[in-house]
């Protein structure tokens, strides 16, 4: 038997992988995390649908529940997302579906009595997904921010290069 790939120092590459939970994708977009979010934040609402669709309980205890259960599941390590405005409208577009399964609101109903989605949440008693996905952004700097100064992550939010400008730039 020749020697095999390992020993001869090959290195294999790979356009994808999993790291502490979340997808790093070769072009270094979040796409590919969103993505696996939302799989995975439907798969949990899929499981709950009995608590989460139970028109006996009170839609703010649902809403108190979908917020515990799902949202986190789908803005598992959101603070190193890049979000673009089409990925934001993903997670929009699925924070609203769950909003309407749980108020038993259909897109005819929607459309029809043209309900907004900030009266599904204020019945439910939550907010936008942006909302919750802006306050782990700021709890995330707020953290970085009482690191001290000697750690990587602090010295990239608050350094600045120290040299000036080139001409003409």
């Amino acid at each position: 038997s020749g020697p095999g790939a390992e020993d001869l120092g090959f290195v294999s590459f790979t356009k994808e992988f999993k790291y502490l939970g979340s997808i790093v994708h070769s072009p270094l977009t979040s796409d590919a995390d969103v993505d696996k979010r939302i799989r995975s934040a439907a798969a949990a609402f899929g499981a709950m649908r009995g608590v989460l669709c139970n028109f006996s309980l009170e839609e703010t205890l649902r809403g108190k529940v979908y917020l515990v259960l799902v949202l986190t599941v789908l803005l598992y390590g959101s603070e190193v997302w890049c979000l673009r405005e089409d990925l934001l409208a993903k997670l929009r577009s699925f924070h609203d579906r769950c909003c309407r399964a749980m108020c038993r609101v259909t897109m005819v109903h929607t459309r029809r009595l043209r309900i907004p989605s900030v009266q599904l949440y204020r019945r439910l008693g939550i907010a936008a997904v942006e909302q919750y996905y802006r306050r782990r952004l700021l709890r995330w700097a707020g953290h970085v921010s009482r690191m001290p100064m000697d750690r990587l992550s602090r010295q990239l939010l608050t350094g600045f290069v120290a040299n000036p400008r080139p001409t003409g730039s």
